[in-house]
């Protein structure tokens, strides 16, 4: 199965055709717009959850048929921007930490960490997998040891196994990244590390793409399991 997930930027027909031709199985796309809609071919499907209310954009996963994947019966609606999927024996946790008008003075650390305590009772004999962007990065304004941080997300995962992708195969630490996954206003050198792909697959393999500046401000991550 292959996986590719991307924050690109906008939601357009022209913008999902090109992800389609990637050829992936799973798409998961955090932070597209909610006001467009758009036509996916026969083989796929597409879990969306936005709320003009709350945000303008939302987070989308689009799946092929033949895969099968649910939204299992315990997923919260107090965490609707990160969406877990079943499929077999695999849990799929698309991650994008949002901010609405129900937890606006909480940190995006806070807001991730909350909901991965919550699915952690899930994880049990699954094959685990949480990518997305996080929203999260060493030392950002809104963290708090009290409440949350990048780091206490890192640790409490390893705690079950599951580890940053990026992180284990170059062997670098959270904060001294060699690389960037997102420029702010699509400066080349105004950079963040916020998207992440933790699992706990041993022989998955993982790739974070080159920036496509033209397409999206984000760099698109790349798993295959």
């Amino acid at each position: 199965m292959k996986i590719i997930t991307y924050n690109i930027h906008n939601y357009s027909q022209e913008k999902i055709d090109s992800i389609i031709g990637l050829g992936a199985d799973v798409y998961i796309l955090p932070e597209i717009h909610s006001s467009t809609e758009v036509v996916l071919p026969e083989e796929y499907t597409l879990f969306r959850f936005s709320n003009p209310k709350e945000s303008t954009k939302g987070l989308g996963v689009i799946c092929k048929k033949e895969y099968d994947f649910t939204v299992p019966e315990w997923f919260s609606e107090e965490y609707k921007y990160i969406l877990p999927l079943c499929c077999g024996d695999l849990l799929l946790i698309a991650m994008w930490p949002t901010k609405t008008k129900a937890n606006k003075n909480m940190g995006y650390p806070q807001i991730a960490l909350d909901a991965i305590k919550y699915y952690t009772p899930y994880f049990n004999g699954k094959r685990v997998i949480l990518s997305g962007d996080f929203n999260c990065f060493v030392g950002q304004s809104d963290e708090s040891p009290k409440r949350g941080t990048l780091l206490q997300i890192v640790d409490f995962l390893s705690k079950h196994n599951i580890y940053s992708l990026y992180h284990k195969q170059v062997n670098e630490d959270f904060g001294k990244e060699s690389r960037t996954t997102y420029h702010w206003q699509f400066r080349e050198e105004q950079t963040f590390f916020l998207d992440y792909t933790f699992t706990n697959i041993e022989d998955a393999k993982y790739q974070l793409e080159e920036w496509n500046s033209k397409f999206s401000d984000h760099h698109a991550q790349t798993l295959e399991i």
